[in-house]
Parts: C-alpha cells; structure tokens; sequence
C-alpha cells in the first residue's frame, strides 16, 4: 500500500474513533512517506483523543516544520497544550492559528478565555471584541467579554453583553449566575437576587446550589435591611 491509502486509512478510523488502528495506519504512511505534514497532525489528532497530550505535541511540532503555514496545526497543539495546562504555549500557538486564518473565531474565543482564567481582563476583552468582529453572532465571546468587564467594574457594558449572549444562547444559564455576581457587587441587589433565583430555578441539582442559596439568603436580609 501507499502511504496515501495508509493516511486514508487512517483518516476513515480517526473520524470513526478508532483512535489506534488510526494511530497504526497514521504511523505507516509516516514509514513510507516522512516528508508529509498531514499524516504527523493526524496521528496528532488520535493521541490527543486517546489522552496521550505530549506524543500528540510532538506530532503536531512535526507536521509545523513540514508545514508551517497551517493554521488548523497550531490549533491543534494550542488545545493539546491547553489539555496540559501550559497556558501560554496555548496563548502562543491560538495567536500564530488566528494569524494564519483571520476568520478563525475559534482561536480568538478561546484566548479570551485562557486570558479571563489567568486574570488579564483588559485583553480578554480585546481577544472577546475580535472574535466579535469576526462573528457578531457569537455568543460565548459575549459572555465572556461580559465577565471580562465586570471584573473591570464597568458594569453597564457588561450588562449589555450578558443580555446580548442570553438572546443569542438561551440555554447558557451560567450567565444567570455571573450576571447576579455581578449586579450584586455593582449594588443592584433586587436584579442580582432575580439572576440568583432564575439560575437556581432552571439549574437545581447544581454542584453549587449550597453556595448559591447561601447567596440568595444574604441579598435577602441585606434587602430587608435596606442596603
């Protein structure tokens, strides 16, 4: 056989979650034909799925030196280097994918994201507005760009960006929870109960509904207080 039909071969059992027969028959055509960039990322692909993040790096810096242009590669290894939360790698390689592939929203939210996890607000929101550009669709750019902003204590843009991600995501209904946290702390304690009480009422067997109801209970009695 051809290292192309291995690769098809490999390709066919990657898309049926085979994932080592894939990784065999990827591993072939790499045998045959190691100057092919395509057949490293999709083995890359099969480690990944298997949870073997590191082999599945290595490939993915393989198939960027045989082809360096490829933004679906640095994709690729940005999540496997997210996977082992080597953030800044993934930073890195989502910047280099969006680079490549300007209409990649993709990379752009997820950026947004890393950054929200590591506290740099000002430019997750700029990742957030990019993807928004990209996609004035997007949903999770808004809500992320939301929590970005309330972090910054600009609250009414925030506002405006959870009420724009639930209209666009209705069944996003942690957007209930960030946007209560956030009228509470912005003092509309009235709006931050209804959010609380709405994410409780449509999220009841939530991992946090002690901590939400301890919530609930507090803006209660500081309501009753008149704070």
């Amino acid at each position: 056989m051809s290292a192309k039909s291995y690769y098809d071969e490999g390709s066919r059992f990657l898309h049926a979650n085979e994932l080592n027969k894939a990784v065999e028959k990827f591993s072939k055509a790499i045998g045959l034909d190691p100057q092919m960039a395509v057949d490293y990322e999709g083995r890359g692909v099969a480690y990944d799925h298997l949870g073997n993040f590191e082999k599945a790096i290595l490939d993915y810096n393989q198939a960027i030196q045989l082809n360096p242009n490829s933004p679906t590669i640095y994709y690729n290894r940005a999540v496997a280097h997210y996977k082992l939360q080597k953030l800044d790698d993934a930073l890195e390689d989502y910047l280099k994918a969006a680079e490549l592939d300007p209409k990649d929203i993709y990379a752009r939210i997820n950026r947004a994201d890393i950054l929200f996890s590591l506290g740099d607000y000002e430019h997750a929101v700029q990742e957030a507005t990019k993807a928004i550009e990209i996609n004035a669709e997007a949903s999770d750019a808004y809500a992320i760009r939301a929590s970005s902003l309330g972090r910054l204590s600009r609250f009414p843009e925030a506002f405006s960006d959870y009420q724009k991600a639930l209209s666009l995501n209705p069944q996003n209904t942690g957007l209930y929870l960030n946007r209560g946290i956030d009228y509470a702390i912005s003092g509309q304690l009235e709006l931050a109960l209804q959010d609380l009480e709405i994410y409780l009422g449509l999220n009841p067997d939530s991992p946090d509904k002690e901590k939400v109801e301890g919530m609930i209970q507090q803006l209660k009695n500081d309501i009753a207080a008149g704070k």
